[in-house]
């Protein structure tokens, strides 16, 4: 699962163990959730939605370090960024789950293309 070290040491840079954590706070809360409380859901799916950006930036950074893709100009073993309006943005700076979701899917297929045998 995941490295006894410090979180900016494992190979994510400890997006998965925090996702991992912010889930459970999720499952949790639901668990105790009284369904009369006005907006009590609320709590439950920012904890949630965080999750899956944790998951997303993580899963990111693996598919960088795995494959060694450059982040834009930069190379894979460089601070995380990814292209937001024409300029590489740092991962830390981005909550667009939208965002995040589409250059995953994007960087999946990509890396899924044969090289140009041309």
């Amino acid at each position: 699962m995941y490295l006894f070290a410090p979180l900016d040491k494992h190979f994510d840079k400890g997006f998965g163990a925090v996702g991992d954590s912010f889930q459970d706070a999720a499952t949790a809360l639901k668990e105790q959730y009284n369904r009369g409380r006005l907006n009590g859901h609320l709590p439950i799916c920012y904890l949630f939605r965080h999750s899956i950006e944790l998951f997303l930036k993580g899963s990111i950074i693996i598919v960088h370090q795995g494959l060694r893709v450059s982040y834009g100009t930069e190379p894979y073993t460089s601070e995380p960024k990814i292209p937001v309006d024409g300029k590489l943005k740092s991962i830390y700076a981005i909550h667009d789950i939208d965002l995040l979701y589409k250059y995953l899917s994007n960087l999946l297929i990509e890396s899924n293309r044969p090289a140009n045998s041309c």
